[in-house]
C-alpha cells in the first residue's frame, strides 16, 4: 500500500496569500479611531483654552533647561502623551489628559488620531465643527509612502492633514502641560522600526524624511495653532526654519524596551516584540544584553494585520483562523531573516519549544482572536510571554488602559537613557523549516 503524500508545513503561506487577496477591501479602510461623532461645548471650551494656552505662553512653557521630556505615541487610530521630569523628584510623572467627552472609546487619555477641516474657511481643528470633513489614516500613509495623496473626500492631502493634526495636538498637550506648572524641553516622537526596515534603503529613508518632515513641519506652526490653516500648513511644509520645538524621532522598540527593562528580571539574550495595533501588525526581533549602543535589530516586519483590519478581512470572506494563520507567516518570515543573518536562538531547543522571549505590546491584543492566537503560540515557547509595565508613579485617571501608554510612557525620557537600534541591509533568503532536524534550511 503506497504511503500518503507528506503535506508540507507551509507556515501560513497560503492564508497569507489569500488575505493579501483580499488587500483591496481595505481600500476604504481606516483604523478606527473611535472618535465621537461630535464636542459638547465644555470639551471645545477646554480643548481651545489649551491650545491657546500654548500659543500665548509658548516661550515659557518651552525651556531647554528645565529637563522636561514628553513621550509621544502617534499611533494610526489613537495617539497618546506622557510627560516626565527625571532629574526632579518632586515633580512627577504624568499621562496627558484627554476630556471625558474626546477620548477615543471612552478611554482615558487616549486621543482620536483624526483632524477636522472646513474648505469654505481652510481652516483645521481637532474636534469637529458645522461643514468640516473628517480626515483621518494620515499615520498610516506615512508608513506606506503615500501621504502625498490627497485625502478621501478634502482638497487637503495626507501629510498636511498628518501636519494638522500633530501640531493643533501638541500645541493642546503643551497648554495641558502649562495649566500644571510644567515646562517642556524635548518631545520624544515613536516611529515604527518596520518603516525603517526595507529591502530597499531608499524606500526606507523616503518614510523616514516623511516622519520627519511632518513632524518638524508641525513643530514649526505651534505659535499659530489657535487659528491654523491650510497656507500655514503648506508655508511650514516648505520652510527650512527650525522647529520651535526640540524634537527627536525614536524607533517605537526603544520605548517598549524601556518599558520592559523596568521589569523586576527582564531576560538577557534573544527576543521577537510583536505589537498589534489597530490597523498593524508589527514584529521585530533582536538580542538585548548588557553591552553598548546600538541595540541591533535582525529583522522587522510591519503587515496590515491588525485587530481592525482583520475585521474588515473577515467581512470580506476571510475568517479569524486565516488572519491567525497569516500573522503565522509574518513571525515566519521575520524570523527565518533572522537566522539567515546569523542570529541564533530562533530554532528550537533540545526540548522541542523555542527559546526566545516575545514580548507583546499594543491595544489590539486584547482582541478575542488575537487573544487566543497569541495564547497558542505560548504553548510552543520555553518562556511566558510579558508585557512591558507601566511605571508605577506614573499618575492616570482611573479605567485606562495601562497597554495603551507604556509606549508613550518608555519615551518619556532623557533620549540617552533610550536604545538606538541598527537595522540590517542584507537580502536574505527564504527558509524552509525541517521537521526530522528541528531546524531551517535554506532555498
Amino acid at each position: 500500500m503506497q504511503a500518503p503524500p507528506v503535506v508540507a508545513n507551509d507556515f501560513g503561506k497560503a492564508a497569507f496569500s489569500k488575505i493579501a487577496q483580499l488587500r483591496p477591501a481595505l481600500s476604504d479602510f481606516l483604523a478606527d479611531h473611535r472618535a465621537p461623532e461630535d464636542a459638547s461645548s465644555d470639551v471645545a471650551d477646554v480643548v481651545i483654552r489649551r491650545i491657546a494656552r500654548c500659543v500665548e505662553r509658548f516661550a515659557h512653557i518651552v525651556n531647554p533647561d528645565a529637563d522636561g521630556f514628553l513621550g509621544y505615541d502617534f499611533g494610526t487610530s489613537s495617539t497618546k502623551a506622557v510627560i516626565r521630569w527625571p532629574y526632579r523628584a518632586s515633580s512627577p510623572a504624568y499621562a496627558i489628559s484627554v476630556p471625558a467627552g474626546w477620548c477615543s472609546g471612552g478611554e482615558p487619555h487616549i486621543w482620536p488620531s483624526v483632524v477636522f477641516y472646513d474648505p469654505v474657511t481652510q481652516q483645521f481643528s481637532v474636534l469637529p465643527a458645522n461643514g468640516s470633513m473628517r480626515v483621518d489614516g494620515f499615520k498610516a500613509a506615512l508608513v506606506e509612502g503615500t501621504a502625498h495623496r490627497m485625502a478621501p473626500g478634502a482638497s487637503v492631502t495626507l501629510l498636511e492633514a498628518a501636519v494638522a493634526f500633530l501640531s493643533l495636538h501638541l500645541a493642546y498637550v503643551l497648554g495641558t502641560i502649562d495649566e500644571l506648572d510644567g515646562q517642556v524641553s524635548l518631545v520624544n516622537v515613536a516611529i515604527p522600526v518596520a518603516a525603517l526596515d526595507r529591502d530597499d534603503a531608499s524606500v526606507s529613508g523616503r518614510a523616514q524624511a516623511a516622519f520627519d518632515h511632518a513632524v518638524r513641519s508641525a513643530l514649526r506652526l505651534l505659535h499659530c495653532a489657535h487659528s491654523l490653516t491650510l497656507d500655514n500648513v503648506r508655508a511650514a511644509l516648505a520652510s527650512l526654519e527650525d522647529p520651535l520645538l526640540e524634537y527627536e524621532l525614536h524607533p517605537e522598540l526603544s520605548g517598549v524596551i524601556a518599558g520592559y527593562c523596568r521589569g523586576p528580571r527582564h531576560y538577557l539574550g534573544t527576543h521577537m516584540i510583536i505589537d498589534c495595533g489597530s490597523a498593524t501588525l508589527d514584529m521585530a526581533t533582536f538580542k538585548l544584553d548588557q553591552s553598548d549602543w546600538p541595540l541591533e535589530i535582525y529583522a522587522a516586519s510591519v503587515e496590515l494585520l491588525g485587530s481592525d483590519a482583520s475585521v474588515t478581512y473577515c467581512n470580506a470572506g476571510a475568517t479569524t483562523e486565516d488572519c491567525a494563520r497569516a500573522a503565522r507567516y509574518q513571525d515566519y518570515q521575520v524570523c527565518s531573516r533572522s537566522i539567515q543573518l546569523n542570529r541564533t536562538g530562533f530554532s528550537q531547543t533540545d526540548g522541542g519549544k523555542l527559546g526566545y522571549q516575545v514580548i507583546l505590546t499594543g491595544g489590539g491584543i486584547a482582541n478575542p482572536w488575537i487573544a487566543s492566537m497569541l495564547e497558542k503560540w505560548q504553548l510552543s515557547f520555553e518562556r511566558d510571554f510579558v508585557r512591558p509595565r507601566l511605571d508605577p508613579t506614573l499618575k492616570c485617571e482611573m479605567g485606562f488602559t495601562s497597554e495603551r501608554l507604556v509606549l508613550a510612557d518608555g519615551l518619556a525620557r532623557d533620549p540617552v537613557d533610550l536604545k538606538r537600534v541598527s537595522l540590517p541591509r542584507r537580502p536574505v533568503a527564504e527558509l524552509t523549516f525541517n521537521p526530522n532536524h528541528h531546524d531551517w534550511t535554506s532555498n
